[in-house]
């Protein structure tokens, strides 16, 4: 066996990504600690890590030989020296096989959940959909025996040794398992004059009603006489709601991109930022404070979808208007 711990990080998004590296920079660092990253979304600061495999998604041949090595690796790795995993859900087909197979055939080895935005703050239940049938007939090909729990954030598992997260105080799980996560950012000196519109679709609200949101911030950011507005919609968004309602009058420039806004503000440093609830402004608060203000929309009507989210909203300071 060899010496020291390895730690393996398995991630799905950019979130996930930033969230890995803060804690290796936190935790991990010392000589000690092989820190590797198992993601499929490329990682910029690929120095923070021993080890970084990349899952491509892009090619199904890819997606199933990169599966495929990342397990061969994982098993290898149990195997040989002292492992902790870390996840930030069970849905994944990776995740998945760490946490009930390998976690309940090894006592030995470690499994920790990391921060994955509002999915800690609240009582989600993921639905069956198309996608786990197809980790399910992958998985056999693979030797896992993947296994639908709608509950993907086991939190008071017995099986868990530590939850890492930005927001210890609402997030759900023991206590005495929370670890603080801080989101460092760099010196962020904002333009004064600047504003951005973090846009999208909620799957909670209708088109007419995102549209709304959109005129009640447009509204605003009118009578304000920002010098630069930038929207940021999301990349996998059709729904066109935004250029529907914009005005001719109404001067903007687009930065729509696949990263999300944590990674990229620091190109655009916005003073103010409009938005619906969503775990981007409760990520950008921790991580920058007073340094930028805030504001939500919602339907008031529809309250009740986000009423976990009000108590997160007050300790952050995030400015929350209903509609």
């Amino acid at each position: 066996m060899s010496n020291g711990t390895k730690n393996i990080f398995i991630a799905h998004t950019p979130l996930q990504n930033l969230v890995a590296i803060n804690i290796v920079n936190q935790f991990f660092k010392d000589e000690q600690y092989h820190n590797t990253l198992i993601s499929s979304v490329p990682c910029k600061t690929k120095n923070v890590f021993n080890t970084v495999r990349t899952i491509r998604k892009n090619n199904n041949l890819k997606l199933l030989w990169d599966t495929y090595s990342a397990k061969i690796y994982i098993d290898k790795s149990v195997k040989t020296q002292a492992c902790s995993f870390f996840i930030s859900h069970t849905s994944g087909l990776l995740d998945n096989y760490i946490f009930y197979e390998l976690a309940n055939n090894n006592t030995s080895l470690e499994v920790n959940f990391f921060y994955d935005g509002i999915l800690y703050f609240y009582e989600y239940k993921e639905p069956f959909k198309k996608i786990h049938d197809t980790r399910k007939k992958i998985g056999k090909w693979l030797g896992i025996s993947y296994k639908f729990i709608p509950k993907i954030f086991p939190y008071n598992s017995s099986e868990i040794k530590a939850i890492y997260t930005v927001l210890p105080k609402f997030t759900l799980g023991a206590k005495n398992k929370l670890v603080k996560v801080a989101m460092q950012a760099n010196t962020y000196e904002p333009n004064k004059r600047s504003a951005l519109i973090l846009g999208g679709k909620p799957s909670l609200l209708t088109n007419d009603e995102v549209k709304d949101i959109y005129r009640q911030m447009i509204s605003i950011m009118t009578e304000q006489g920002f010098e630069i507005v930038f929207f940021k919609g999301h990349h996998a968004d059709k729904s066109s709601n935004f250029e529907r309602v914009v005005g001719a009058n109404f001067t903007y420039k687009d930065i729509t991109q696949n990263n999300p806004i944590e990674e990229v503000i620091e190109t655009y440093k916005p003073t103010h930022i409009y938005s619906y609830p969503s775990t981007a402004l409760v990520n950008l608060k921790a991580m920058y404070g007073d340094k930028i203000d805030i504001n939500a929309f919602y339907i008031e009507d529809k309250k009740s979808d986000i009423d976990y989210m009000t108590p997160i909203f007050e300790e952050l300071k995030i400015n929350f208007q209903l509609l």
